[in-house]
């Protein structure tokens, strides 16, 4: 892919990652470019966009860029330190689909097929880790909790008329939904139990 064939800045985008000075960007193709030191002027951005060849590059231990923990696989995923490094909820599904059926562990395999498979694919959008390194999604009204080994570990949907804005995981695992009613705001809170 060279610096034309890239739709900047395009709607075909579907997640960032920003680190040490580099905004990366997957597009809906799952092509990696990505913006060195981006800037709030599109004319910089589109001068320091590089192309999936140039943003693969960036890796390599003579590129002058210091990454600090970041890696790339063979299919441009992004890892910190080993862990996936996306807010892309079918990124994140599907790296865990492949490593438990690589491993052989149906079970999980079996997990992961159900519930956190069906919620909307594009609707489902990272909320937080908590202290023991748990993986939290929320697609509106449904929470998924994942193991930092990539099992399901929950899976619930809250009462419709008590969410009216993203939660929030706070480091012990509970979660905090907030509902605006008519003449207050109302905090809830779900006790962790995984």
């Amino acid at each position: 892919m060279s610096i034309n064939d890239i739709d900047y800045p395009g709607r075909n985008y579907r997640s960032f990652w920003y680190h040490n000075g580099i905004l990366f960007i997957h597009d809906v193709h799952n092509n990696l470019v990505s913006i060195t030191n981006p800037s709030v002027d599109p004319a910089v951005n589109r001068a320091s966009l590089r192309s999936t060849e140039e943003t693969r590059a960036l890796f390599l231990p003579d590129s002058g860029y210091d990454l600090e923990g970041l890696t790339i696989d063979e299919q441009d995923r992004l890892f910190l330190y080993g862990e996936p490094a996306t807010l892309d909820y079918q990124v994140f599904l599907e790296y865990w689909q492949e490593q438990h059926r690589a491993a052989g562990n149906d079970e999980v395999l079996e997990q992961l097929a159900g519930w956190p498979s069906r919620v909307s694919m594009r609707g489902t959008r990272y909320v937080g880790r908590d202290a023991d390194r748990n993986w939290y999604w929320n697609d509106h009204m449904a929470m998924i909790v994942f193991s930092p080994q990539g099992e399901l570990l929950d899976f619930f949907v809250f009462a419709e008329q008590k969410v009216s804005a993203r939660p929030a995981v706070c480091p012990e695992g509970n979660i905090y939904v907030m509902h605006y009613a008519e003449e207050s705001v109302d905090i809830y809170r779900v006790d962790r139990r995984w």
